[in-house]
């Protein structure tokens, strides 16, 4: 089952597209964060609309931010590394 989620088409684009990383990082950290803020923030019994608003803000432009950071320095260079194309930092 694992297997073939992984191979599969929308898991292919994910890994493979700047749009994809940040999608999957909205996902993953976005959302996660997301639920993680507002359990705490209800336990500690300051949980509002207000509250709640800003930290779906925060935890969207995290996972904003940490899509292009994921693509820009572990994507997009495995990829070209992948297809045999040299890094631009690398000496000649």
């Amino acid at each position: 089952m694992v297997r073939s989620f992984i191979q599969s088409k929308s898991m292919n684009w994910l890994c493979r597209s700047l749009i994809g990383n940040i999608v999957l990082m909205e996902l993953i950290c976005g959302l996660g964060v997301f639920i993680l803020f507002c359990i705490k923030a209800y336990l500690d019994g300051d949980l509002s609309l207000r509250i709640a608003m800003y930290f779906a803000m925060l935890c969207a432009l995290g996972g904003l931010a940490m899509g292009v950071l994921i693509w820009f320095g572990l994507s997009r260079p495995l990829l070209a590394q992948k297809r045999g194309i040299p890094r631009q930092d690398q000496d000649k």
